[in-house]
């Protein structure tokens, strides 16, 4: 699971917990970033403006979708395809 958080918050975790190679802080499965650079800038804005479900935060699905496309990892090419479909058949803008 990829989580984004604001920058506060990964320094917080760096105390504890080093960043890999890529600048993640990797704890069991998941991979803690501190922005999506040079893809989106403002991860406070990226965070503001997501959609919370069951009062946790999630990055709206088309900033995402960006963000994986432009990555294009191994791990995301599933991501992207099943992330075009709910899109699609929920007539949301790709």
């Amino acid at each position: 699971m990829d989580i984004i958080v604001r920058p506060y918050i990964f320094k917080k975790l760096k105390r504890k917990y080093h960043p890999n190679e890529k600048g993640y802080i990797c704890i069991n499965n998941l991979e803690i970033a501190q922005d999506w650079q040079p893809w989106f800038s403002d991860v406070n804005a990226l965070i503001d403006s997501a959609d919370i479900i069951g009062g946790i935060r999630y990055v709206k699905l088309q900033y995402v979708l960006e963000w994986k496309k432009a990555l294009n990892r191994e791990k995301d090419q599933k991501d992207i395809a099943l992330i075009e479909e709910y899109l699609k058949k929920s007539n949301q803008e790709l």
